[in-house]
């Protein structure tokens, strides 16, 4: 079955008619992985003064293979994105052990470091608000399905003035369940009243803002930043792609 077309690409229908608009929060509205290095960088340098045994390089190549290994299980990610700093301060501990350079107040405050360093360089996607009035000026009912922390999660929408826009707000650490299981997708549904098959998910995780919706009904539009295409292993099919937010809302107009 071939990918669907990219917007842009071809031309877009839109999504008149349907019942509601559902987004992703993190790496859909927000740039939230977009600092990662150069806070991980800032954080290593700041580390590895003299005497501390290694190197920011090292450092930040441990953190690296530690992180890369706590986040790819599935079941770890839930437990760890329920409390970041818990996780951070778990993954640079572990770095640190990997050094021979065990240090559990230097974890800590690295890992409070970071994670601070994250929060203030947390920016919207250009387009994002755009795309938000362009949907609500159209008569779209427009909800947030995010995975995280309650107050993180909370806290975000409030920041950047987004908690408005929504008028169905389902954030994991608050309601008990998150992507991509079905609970999710169904809390939000029945909450407005929405009929799958009329509603739309809108995302850049495979797993959470695609497979999971479509499992329901919903219709899906996938963000693919890097635009590199689908994966071959994927069965994920969305029905349409796009690069990013300020795409979507100039296909609107």
């Amino acid at each position: 079955m071939a990918a669907a077309p990219r917007i842009g690409a071809v031309p877009w229908s839109g999504f008149a008619p349907c019942e509601a608009i559902f987004f992703d929060l993190d790496d859909t509205l927000i740039d939230f992985d977009g600092g990662i290095d150069e806070c991980w960088q800032a954080v290593c340098a700041e580390a590895a003064g003299p005497g501390a045994g290694f190197s920011a390089r090292e450092l930040r190549a441990a953190i690296t293979r530690v992180a890369g290994f706590y986040w790819s299980d599935p079941e770890r990610h839930r437990i760890g994105r329920a409390d970041l700093m818990a996780a951070t301060r778990a993954i640079v501990g572990e770095a640190l052990d990997g050094l021979g350079a065990s240090n559990e107040a230097l974890a800590a405050q690295l890992a409070a470091r970071y994670r601070t360093l994250r929060d203030d360089g947390l920016v919207l996607y250009p387009g994002a608000v755009e795309l938000l009035d362009e949907l609500i000026s159209a008569g779209h009912t427009l909800g947030v399905i995010t995975n995280g922390e309650a107050a993180l999660q909370r806290a975000k929408l409030e920041r950047f003035n987004l908690i408005g826009y929504f008028t169905y707000v389902g954030i994991e650490g608050e309601a008990g369940v998150g992507k991509p299981d079905a609970e999710a997708y169904w809390r939000a549904l029945q909450s407005l009243g929405c009929a799958p098959a009329d509603s739309w998910m809108i995302g850049d995780n495979l797993e959470w803002d695609v497979l999971g919706p479509q499992r329901l009904g919903l219709r899906t539009v996938w963000i693919d930043r890097h635009a590199r295409g689908l994966p071959e292993n994927t069965t994920a099919r969305p029905d349409h792609i796009t690069k990013s937010v300020a795409e979507l809302a100039a296909a609107q107009r």
